[in-house]
């Protein structure tokens, strides 16, 4: 349900905003007006705007979003093309933070009442209070100082930081339970 009215309210206020992708070829003094037209209709731009939505989420649904006029391909194609990078660096994100929250837990466990423990308490303090936001930025001026693969492992960063935090909590708890 979130989806459905976060897509509609995206899609009214796109087209409250005003134009469409026809609207800058108006400036062009090669292209008539009535060509103009003629693609608005095409595209189905001429149409209420609750039509278009109903078409639009009606090809959603389908997995049709449509042609890139960026690209010159099929958006569904992009995405589909982009997903095994995104599962790659969700799933290297996810190991990264098993292992570093696993790993701390223990320590933290196994030097109970220490300044080790103090200090892990300190960086889940540190790691779940701070936006992902923050992160990205901090993660983006980094990235500017080094190499492409330095890109890779900024973003499972960013994606890694707060899960290690919500882990190590919980791993920590569940530790002190068994070994009590």
């Amino acid at each position: 349900m979130l989806v459905l009215i976060v897509s509609a309210v995206t899609f009214a206020l796109l087209s409250a905003a005003g134009g469409d992708s026809f609207t800058s070829l108006r400036d062009n003094s090669q292209v008539s007006s009535e060509t103009i037209e003629n693609l608005r209709r095409i595209y189905g731009l001429d149409r209420p705007l609750a039509v278009r939505y109903a078409s639009w989420l009606g090809d959603a649904v389908r997995g049709h979003l449509g042609e890139s006029y960026y690209f010159r391909t099929s958006v569904t194609g992009l995405v589909v093309d982009r997903f095994a990078y995104t599962l790659t660096l969700s799933l290297v994100a996810l190991a990264v933070s098993l292992t570093i929250a696993v790993g701390l837990s223990v320590l933290s466990v196994r030097f109970r009442r220490r300044w080790l423990t103090r200090v892990i308490e300190a960086i889940v303090l540190l790691t779940s209070s701070t936006p992902r936001l923050v992160l990205a930025l901090f993660g983006l001026a980094l990235m500017v100082r080094f190499n492409a693969l330095s890109a890779f492992w900024m973003a499972v960063t960013v994606l890694a930081v707060p899960l290690i935090s919500v882990l190590l909590a919980q791993f920590h708890y569940d530790l002190e339970r068994f070994m009590a």
